[in-house]
């Protein structure tokens, strides 16, 4: 019996931004596009003529969502109700009291996963689909620990979680219901759909390590990334992950959703001899990656010249119509000679003997706060025109 599966995770319905600094005006905008993902995933389904449709959590944010986000999900998989859909709580949208899952009145084809163990949760012919719940925002039980399947003869059974795989944990990312690759074999499954990592891809059982692919067979494990990139740190692939099962084998593929990508480019402006000169070192790389699906930011690095009148405000407007959204950054330092300037008997001199001491006992951003601080004072003095350097 053949069977296709389409599974997506991590859409992070009504998430803030505000890590990125978005204004609030580009952060509604893009919360928008999220929804138009989720619009297009169920078109891919309905074109693919799947059979089932699976997330692997963090469809909403818990802490963040509306009684219009519940109308609009309701609404998009009403729209499907040819196809059974099989939701699992994440971390984001754990399965709690006052979550969306237990306050909406779900369509007849949707199931939402409420156990907390690992269990069998769906059956189709020789597939059977195990799965649990995240019950809370911390969860951290590792989920696959000592596990293994009864033998069972001629079946197919594919896990469906939201966990952290330890042999490549992202920089930064908490980890949530961990497992090694090596024990989804052992357990006793053929392939595990997954989520939580934003960036997605396709792992081999069968290879000594990690193999990220397009396109591979069991056993192996994959995440399909967020729909939509949602941060600076977030590359690669982004969409859904197209499964299908006959003959006793599985076969999966990655398969694109995302429209709008995050670019970001560090400019070393230590030759630069002028504003304009910046300018142009920015306009050159913005014609190159410009595009009104992409969201943009520009750090600006290396000795910026004293004389130079750094004004970011202007150097925003100048590249902005270049993106849908453009940051940028100042992270230049001056090439201001301290040491010099410490030894003069002046004003001056005591002012910057002062605030090197004070960056020497500071740490983190207070240190950088003192640097930029020592920097202004400095233009004071030559009663330049203060404007905005960061």
């Amino acid at each position: 019996m053949a069977l296709k599966i389409l599974h997506f995770a991590d859409l992070h319905l009504d998430t803030s931004f505000a890590r990125i600094g978005f204004s609030s005006t580009v952060a509604r905008f893009y919360r928008e596009q999220l929804r138009e993902a989720l619009k297009r995933i169920l078109k891919l389904a309905q074109d693919e003529k799947v059979d089932l449709i699976t997330c692997g959590g963090d469809l909403y944010e818990h802490e963040r969502y509306t009684s219009d986000t519940g109308k609009f999900l309701q609404g998009q998989f009403e729209n499907i109700e040819r196809i059974p859909v099989l939701l699992v709580p994440g971390n984001h949208d754990p399965y709690l009291p006052d979550s969306l899952y237990r306050r909406l009145f779900w369509p007849s084809n949707v199931k939402i996963v409420t156990n907390a163990e690992l269990m069998p949760v769906w059956n189709l012919g020789e597939v059977t689909i195990w799965a649990f719940a995240h019950l809370s925002p911390t969860q951290r039980e590792a989920p696959l620990n000592e596990f293994k399947l009864s033998d069972d003869e001629g079946n197919i059974h594919l896990l469906l979680m939201h966990a952290s795989d330890m042999s490549s944990v992202p920089p930064g990312k908490p980890v949530h219901c961990p497992f090694k690759p090596e024990e989804i074999h052992r357990a006793g499954f053929q392939f595990a759909l997954l989520g939580h990592y934003h960036q997605g891809r396709l792992s081999s059982l069968q290879a000594s390590s990690v193999n990220v692919q397009e396109s591979i067979s069991a056993p192996g494990y994959g995440y399909p990334g967020t729909p939509e990139p949602l941060g600076f740190d977030e590359s690669g692939h982004h969409g859904v992950i197209v499964l299908e099962i006959g003959d006793g084998k599985v076969k999966a593929e990655l398969r694109p959703i995302s429209q709008f990508a995050f670019v970001e480019t560090e400019l070393d402006i230590s030759t630069a001899t002028s504003r304009d000169d910046i300018k142009s070192q920015l306009q050159y790389w913005a014609d190159e990656a410009r595009g009104n699906y992409a969201f943009a930011r520009a750090v600006l690095k290396g000795q910026l010249q004293p004389e130079i009148e750094l004004d970011l405000t202007v150097l925003r407007e100048a590249i902005g119509s270049y993106f849908r959204y453009f940051d940028l950054q100042n992270r230049t330092y001056p090439a201001y000679d301290f040491s010099e300037l410490a030894e003069e008997k002046t004003v001056r001199g005591a002012f910057v003997r002062e605030m090197l001491n004070r960056i020497k006992l500071a740490t983190g951003e207070e240190k950088e706060t003192l640097r930029s601080a020592l920097t202004l004072g400095l233009q004071a003095f030559e009663k330049r025109e203060i404007l905005e350097q960061v």
